[in-house]
Protein backbone atom coordinates (compact mmCIF):
# COMPACT_ATOMS: atom_id res chain seq x y z
CA UNK A 1 0.00 0.00 0.00
CA UNK A 2 1.13 3.45 -0.64
CA UNK A 3 1.48 5.83 2.35
CA UNK A 4 1.46 9.74 1.95
CA UNK A 5 2.83 11.75 5.31
CA UNK A 6 2.33 15.33 4.79
CA UNK A 7 3.96 17.79 7.05
CA UNK A 8 5.17 21.45 6.64
CA UNK A 9 8.43 22.55 5.31
CA UNK A 10 11.60 21.30 7.74
CA UNK A 11 9.51 19.16 10.50
CA UNK A 12 11.77 15.99 9.87
CA UNK A 13 10.02 14.14 7.08
CA UNK A 14 12.73 13.71 4.44
CA UNK A 15 15.54 13.14 7.74
CA UNK A 16 12.96 10.23 9.08
CA UNK A 17 12.77 8.52 5.69
CA UNK A 18 14.15 5.49 5.89
CA UNK A 19 12.42 4.55 9.38
CA UNK A 20 9.78 5.63 8.19
CA UNK A 21 9.05 3.53 4.84
CA UNK A 22 10.60 0.70 6.95
CA UNK A 23 7.62 0.74 9.42
CA UNK A 24 4.53 1.10 7.14
CA UNK A 25 6.36 -1.47 4.56
CA UNK A 26 7.15 1.35 1.22
CA UNK A 27 9.57 -0.46 -0.67
CA UNK A 28 10.07 3.40 -2.58
CA UNK A 29 10.37 7.22 -1.33
CA UNK A 30 9.03 9.84 -3.13
CA UNK A 31 9.02 13.24 -2.17
CA UNK A 32 6.20 14.62 -4.18
CA UNK A 33 7.37 18.39 -4.51
CA UNK A 34 10.26 16.73 -7.14
CA UNK A 35 8.30 13.96 -8.97
CA UNK A 36 6.21 14.14 -12.11
CA UNK A 37 4.26 10.98 -11.93
CA UNK A 38 4.00 8.71 -14.65
CA UNK A 39 0.39 7.72 -15.66
CA UNK A 40 1.72 3.90 -16.84
CA UNK A 41 3.38 3.25 -13.99
CA UNK A 42 1.30 3.42 -10.96
CA UNK A 43 3.76 3.75 -7.97
CA UNK A 44 3.23 0.79 -5.54
CA UNK A 45 4.58 0.18 -1.53
CA UNK A 46 5.60 4.02 -2.21
CA UNK A 47 5.93 6.59 1.00
CA UNK A 48 5.84 9.67 -0.55
CA UNK A 49 6.46 12.65 1.31
CA UNK A 50 4.90 16.03 0.96
CA UNK A 51 4.03 19.66 2.58
CA UNK A 52 0.95 20.00 0.19
CA UNK A 53 -1.82 20.81 1.64
CA UNK A 54 -4.54 20.01 -0.45
CA UNK A 55 -4.66 17.52 -3.26
CA UNK A 56 -6.41 17.75 -7.27
CA UNK A 57 -8.21 14.65 -7.98
CA UNK A 58 -5.26 13.92 -10.51
CA UNK A 59 -2.51 13.69 -8.21
CA UNK A 60 -5.19 11.11 -6.05
CA UNK A 61 -5.62 8.94 -8.92
CA UNK A 62 -1.94 8.48 -9.98
CA UNK A 63 -0.59 7.41 -6.27
CA UNK A 64 -3.38 5.12 -6.15
CA UNK A 65 -5.08 3.66 -2.92
CA UNK A 66 -3.11 5.48 -0.11
CA UNK A 67 -3.00 6.42 3.23
CA UNK A 68 -2.70 9.74 4.28
CA UNK A 69 -1.18 10.49 8.06
CA UNK A 70 0.71 13.19 9.33
CA UNK A 71 4.20 13.58 9.96
CA UNK A 72 3.24 13.98 13.75
CA UNK A 73 1.25 10.87 13.53
CA UNK A 74 3.50 8.95 11.75
CA UNK A 75 6.17 9.51 13.95
CA UNK A 76 4.21 8.18 16.87
CA UNK A 77 3.62 4.92 15.25
CA UNK A 78 6.92 4.10 14.89
CA UNK A 79 8.56 1.94 17.63
CA UNK A 80 12.19 3.49 17.72
CA UNK A 81 12.58 6.78 18.58
CA UNK A 82 13.34 9.05 15.60
CA UNK A 83 15.19 11.69 14.89
CA UNK A 84 13.53 15.46 15.57
CA UNK A 85 15.36 18.48 14.41
CA UNK A 86 17.31 20.47 17.05
CA UNK A 87 14.91 23.41 16.82
CA UNK A 88 11.51 21.32 17.27
CA UNK A 89 13.19 20.05 20.20
CA UNK A 90 14.38 22.94 21.50
CA UNK A 91 10.68 24.78 21.22
CA UNK A 92 9.02 21.52 23.11
CA UNK A 93 7.26 20.68 19.68
CA UNK A 94 7.18 17.05 20.75
CA UNK A 95 7.53 17.19 24.05
CA UNK A 96 11.20 18.00 24.71
CA UNK A 97 12.60 14.15 23.98
CA UNK A 98 13.36 11.87 21.08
Amino acid sequence: MNVVIYGRKGCGKTLNAKKLADHFGCKNIVEVEDTVFDESKRPIDTLFLTNKAYWYIGDLQLIGEAKFISFENAIIQVEQPVKIPEFLRQAGSFGGGE
